[in-house]
């Protein structure tokens, strides 16, 4: 004879069954999201989240805003810079240790270290356009040095003295001037600059010149906004309604208003569009 106490216990265990089930969907519909089969391409960022003293890197779906942290572990992950391919990931952690210069894809699951130990703190890492190497900037603009290092970990030397036309060419940038972002047609510039009393977002040619202001940041934050890959958007960090957050702009319409992309009181940072 089935008791009440019976039927409980086969209430409890479909209950468990259908919790495990509705988990298992999540965390494929997560897996695949994350893998880009849901997002469409060209629609995701990635940026540092400092909160507190343990940042994480973050993958982002600028319409939906839904985000996914990659990097979920105590220590220090940041700087995080999309292949053209958009299957990898170069970031900086100190998950062995120093801080050093690391790869992932595009999950955060499969991850190595990119460059041997003792070589210094490297601040930005750039792909070269074919994907097959990475440049890696280390010290003050004043005294930069800029090193170059294949996908595998080897060919690691340095390249300041030849490397600055082949810099313009593969990455539309400046060596000396990394707070400017060319569009991807290479005929606009955005820039973060004090001008008529105000911090702002400005665009202009690639020269800097006729600048005009689309977007207040508060107050000098020193870094680069970031061009969508189809050159009609771009998303910028500003210190704006008592938190630094990421936002976006539309950098072709008249009188854009920013669309904040995130609402918290950590600090965002050092985003890079997915292709």
């Amino acid at each position: 004879m089935e008791t009440p106490s019976h039927r409980l216990k086969l209430a409890e265990r479909w209950l468990k069954r259908i919790l495990t089930l509705v988990s298992g969907l999540f965390t494929l519909l997560s897996a695949a999201a994350l893998a880009g089969h849901i997002f469409p391409s060209g629609n995701e960022i990635a940026f540092a989240l400092y909160d507190g003293a343990d940042p994480d890197i973050y993958r982002m779906d600028v319409e939906r805003q839904i985000r996914f942290n990659l990097t979920r572990r105590p220590g220090y992950d940041s700087n995080p810079a999309w292949s053209p391919d958009g299957s990898w990931i170069v970031f900086t952690s100190d998950r062995e240790g120093a801080i050093n210069v690391f790869m992932m894809d595009a999950i955060g699951r499969e991850t190595y270290r990119l460059i041997p130990e003792g070589n210094g703190f490297f601040h930005t890492a750039r792909w070269s356009a074919d994907g097959q190497h990475i440049y890696l900037f280390q010290g003050a603009q004043d005294s930069q040095r800029i090193f170059s290092v294949r996908l595998d970990g080897s060919e690691f030397f340095e390249v300041t003295a030849e490397v600055s036309a082949g810099l313009r060419r593969d990455f539309d940038i400046d060596p000396n001037s990394l707070a400017l972002a060319i569009s991807p047609d290479g005929n606009r510039s955005a820039f973060i600059a004090f001008r008529n009393g105000q911090w702002g977002v400005y665009l202009a040619d690639e020269r800097r010149r006729n600048a005009r202001l689309i977007a207040p940041v508060g107050r000098q934050y020193n870094e680069q906004p970031i061009w969508s890959r189809d050159g009609e958007r771009i998303a910028y960090v500003a210190l704006m309604d008592g938190g630094v957050d990421v936002y976006l702009i539309h950098a072709d319409t008249p009188t854009p208003t920013p669309l904040r992309l995130t609402h918290d009181r950590a600090i965002e940072a050092s985003i890079s569009w997915r292709p």
